[in-house]
């Protein structure tokens, strides 16, 4: 009797053990108190609240990407390879219509390059393509001819010369604005002596990376010519670009250097996916600064305000890691 009595006791204390040993319903396995069991929810509605923001500013940027986006199609499908900047003014008995057509501007070299045809319109001047009596056409080109002669029995075709750009510089991109002028004057004859022609002039852009205005100059040296004052600047998707460029580089080198910040202040381990990011980041920054429309030269506002520091702060986040993992590998653990 006394055997079957301790046989029972020994039964009950090993159901007992299993049932302490086995977790409670709705603790998490491996928690080793009911005080971590009474954490866990609580815990984890605190990641749910931390990382709700950063999903819903996700949802929103992407919506607005895509709007964005949509947007930029629509405007790219619409825009002509020429646009009309300055329509030929109805001149009443005018000799020739001279198109000007804006081909490039080139701020490195602070000129914009033009092409000129001209078309006449007396058809006592020109037979079949050639010219009958020879006329002059006068350009304020920069470097170059200034005076265009088409001769008796010469075909009349386009001419190319360069105008000189003022205002702002290239080193102020994507804010930079430029000033042209443009003048053209018509002469009879080939000498330099010569009864003025009465001339019409229009003009037109070809340019695609930059948003070109223009208007008439109403001078009295331009009354039997042309005077147009022309206008450049960056179009507005490059200034959004080169503004999110400095966003995304300072983005993400803040937040490496926030990533080594926490490894340090908080001692956790070092992770190796930091390695990884920063080296990638460093890497990465060169060609997305090549990337920005225009190809701006180094030294510019945009290199200053973001480029070089950003690199300078990816860089020395990349030696800190290093130095925090040479630190602790002369101490380890025990």
């Amino acid at each position: 009797m006394a055997q079957l009595r301790t046989t029972d006791r020994s039964e009950r204390e090993h159901d007992g053990a299993l049932a302490s040993a086995q977790p409670a319903e709705g603790v998490p396995a491996g928690s080793g108190s009911p005080h971590a069991a009474r954490q866990s929810p609580a815990r984890r509605r605190r990641l749910v609240a931390l990382r709700r923001p950063v999903v819903v500013v996700l949802i929103l940027g992407a919506l607005a990407c895509l709007a964005l986006g949509v947007t930029s199609v629509l405007v790219v499908v619409q825009r002509d390879v020429s646009e009309v900047l300055v329509a030929p003014p109805p001149e009443e008995g005018a000799d020739l219509r001279v198109e000007v057509s804006v081909i490039s501007v080139d701020p490195v070299l602070g000129e914009a390059r033009v092409r000129l045809l001209p078309v006449v319109l007396d058809e006592q001047r020109v037979e079949s393509g050639l010219v009958r009596d020879g006329f002059r056409l006068l350009v304020n080109a920069t470097g170059g001819e200034t005076s265009h002669t088409f001769a008796a029995g010469q075909p009349v075709q386009a001419i190319e010369y360069s105008v000189a750009l003022t205002g702002s510089s290239v080193y102020r991109y994507p804010f930079d604005r430029y000033e042209a002028t443009l003048i053209v004057l018509a002469s009879d004859g080939v000498g330099p002596d010569g009864t003025p022609l009465v001339a019409e002039v229009s003009v037109a852009s070809s340019v695609l990376s930059f948003d070109l205005s223009a208007q008439s100059v109403d001078e009295p040296l331009c009354s039997l010519g042309g005077c147009v004052a022309l206008e450049a600047a960056r179009p507005a998707s490059t200034v959004g670009y080169a503004i999110w460029f400095i966003i995304l580089v300072w983005g993400l080198a803040l937040a490496g250097a926030a990533v080594v910040a926490m490894i340090a202040w908080r001692g956790v381990e070092l992770p190796l996916w930091a390695y990884g990011y920063l080296v990638g980041v460093l890497f990465a920054l060169p060609p997305l600064r090549a990337s920005l429309p225009g190809s701006p030269p180094p030294g510019g506002l945009v290199d200053f305000v973001a480029f070089y520091w950003a690199v300078a702060v990816v860089g020395l986040t990349l030696l800190a890691l290093v130095w925090l993992w040479v630190r602790e590998a002369r101490h380890p653990r025990t």
